[in-house]
């Protein structure tokens, strides 16, 4: 036994527990190798940098106490096997990453309404409610609870100043502090371009649009409308909300058409109209014009895309 307190029998491995003095079985290989592999899942490294950034939660709030192993554990089971074979949206960055790994971790609380078991998920006679109580669980599940709706209210803020004020709640106040916020000026929207008319929950989260430029109006896509900087006329512009909304929700879609063609046309159009998850319109007006799309659920917006910009040649 070396001065870490390890000990190889054979090709397992041992730890002293040093409150019971006895020794436990401890595949820290097999462990770092289970963590890596939900780590590709999510990729980018996001698992282990959602990780940290958990650890840094507790380590600089210091409301809850939960050993690292632990910690690392119940977070890095949260990645399933759908995600593994399937796969998710979930994870496409660092902050949706976190914040499901959140929301995960307290839906995973809420189902045990006392202290889980939680097993070494590569060695099946270990188990680290050691490093556990009740009374530890049940202030880890209250916290968890507290700080995953902040972490929601941060993530769904679409002002970006005030979304880093949101994180630093949680955080503290160094969190991005040096990162650049572009205080943009308030732009008039055109005259026929309808304001939104529902007011906008606080929570409002982003809206996520995909869209496709076709040849025709039911051809194959031709690439991701952000690949060109500008399109054609005669063509036709898939947009797609990849978001799954509930059956109470509506999706309110907006064409904003600009320039002198439109105007000659009598075609400028803005208003606001209820459509369904795939809108498709057609290039045929030169200029810069924009297609938004809104989630509206018991008369208020809950959800916003953002213009996605359409320049036609």
């Amino acid at each position: 036994m070396h001065s870490q307190g390890w000990l190889l029998s054979g090709q397992q491995e041992f730890v002293c527990n040093k409150l019971t003095n006895k020794l436990e079985s401890c595949s820290s290989v097999e462990y770092s190798d289970w963590v890596k592999d939900n780590n590709k899942v999510v990729a980018n490294n996001n698992l282990i940098k959602s990780i940290r950034l958990f650890k840094y939660l507790r380590d600089h709030k210091q409301t809850f106490s939960v050993k690292s192993i632990l910690l690392t554990t119940i977070v890095a089971s949260r990645v399933n096997n759908w995600d593994k074979y399937i796969g998710t949206d979930d994870f496409k960055d660092l902050p949706t990453t976190f914040k499901n790994l959140f929301n995960r971790l307290n839906e995973w609380l809420d189902e045990n309404d006392s202290m889980p078991i939680v097993n070494n998920p590569v060695d099946g006679e270990e188990n680290f409610n050691r490093h556990w109580d009740e009374n530890k669980y049940q202030n880890f599940k209250s916290q968890v609870k507290k700080y995953d709706a902040w972490a929601n209210d941060a993530y769904g803020e679409m002002d970006k100043a005030k979304s880093i004020t949101k994180w630093q709640k949680i955080f503290g106040d160094k969190f991005a502090k040096s990162a650049p916020v572009k205080k943009e000026a308030t732009k008039q929207l055109p005259s026929h371009c309808e304001p939104l008319r529902w007011p906008l929950a606080s929570y409002a989260s982003k809206l996520n649009v995909k869209a496709v430029v076709q040849k025709g109006k039911t051809s194959v896509s031709l690439g991701d409308l952000a690949s060109f900087e500008s399109v054609p006329k005669s063509h036709w512009i898939r947009f797609v909300v990849k978001d799954q909304l509930d059956n109470d929700t509506q999706i309110h879609w907006q064409v904003v058409n600009n320039g002198a063609e439109a105007i000659e046309s009598k075609c400028l159009r803005g208003d606001f109209f209820e459509g369904k998850a795939i809108h498709k319109e057609s290039t045929a007006y030169k200029g810069q014009h924009w297609v938004e799309a809104v989630a509206i659920k018991n008369e208020i917006c809950i959800a916003k895309s953002g213009p996605v910009f359409v320049n036609i040649m």
